[in-house]
């Protein structure tokens, strides 16, 4: 995995771009007992189209299209939390996340980074599956920390689509690139998040943003995964 901007992916309309972010830790260290993935899928020939909403929603909340958003802090006003369900209802990109706790049971021995990478790459497969897309592209928010965890844990992935392999670029991207794409998967990671803390807690409920970003379309193009065991009976989403 490299380092990349957007123009050095050179993205073409016929490919899949998958970005995706992190919240939480994945020892549940201090004040996290979670650890939790999201991203978005968005077809090539879209991504310029989903760009435009993003910085209309920047525009709605910050005042300028130009200005970064991020979940962790953003004030989650009615006003706000209208406008970011809004956006989150376009049918022009996919979102999933992953998460696991520190009360998920582990019946073998298995990294908790590792039950949640293993969970989101079926997923993506299952999207590449049913997107006509020629090349995927893989895309991390880049992290000092976490680059080197994401290049253990998740490692390379390869699809096939009808017998055919698919090319596959693995990359990581700052977040001072700008990108949408890393902001919209920053909220997906933070609603996914939000939610492992409602289970974690026994909550039955579901979390204002986990609402807002996942209930708008069903599985397998809007899906979170709550990892309640290891090795055991199947996750259920």
């Amino acid at each position: 995995m490299d380092t990349q901007s957007e123009e050095e992916l050179k993205i073409r309309e016929d490919w899949l771009l998958v970005f995706m972010d992190e919240t939480g830790h994945e020892t549940f260290a201090g004040d996290h007992p979670y650890y939790a993935v999201g991203g978005c899928g968005i077809l090539g020939a879209h991504h310029e189209a989903v760009k435009t909403q993003w910085r209309e929603l920047r525009r709605t909340i910050n005042g300028y299209p130009g200005a970064p958003l991020h979940a962790a802090e953003l004030e989650y006003t009615p006003e706000n939390l209208a406008a970011v369900s809004q956006f989150f209802m376009s049918p022009a990109f996919a979102r999933f996340g992953a998460a696991a706790t520190n009360k998920t049971n582990f019946a073998v021995d298995m990294h908790a980074m590792a039950a949640v990478m293993g969970m989101l790459k079926q997923h993506i497969a299952r999207l590449v599956s049913r997107l006509p897309c020629t090349t995927v592209a893989l895309i991390f928010e880049s992290s000092e920390r976490c680059d080197p965890l994401v290049r253990r844990y998740f490692g390379e992935l390869g699809f096939l689509q009808e017998g055919r392999s698919i090319p596959t670029e693995h990359c990581f991207m700052p977040k001072s690139a700008g990108e949408p794409g890393l902001e919209i998967a920053d909220f997906v990671a933070s609603a996914a998040g939000s939610q492992a803390r409602f289970y974690h807690r026994g909550r039955t409920d579901f979390a204002k943003d986990y609402q807002a970003v996942f209930y708008q379309f069903p599985p397998p193009f809007s899906q979170f995964f709550h990892i309640a065991e290891v090795g055991g009976s199947r996750e259920k989403p």
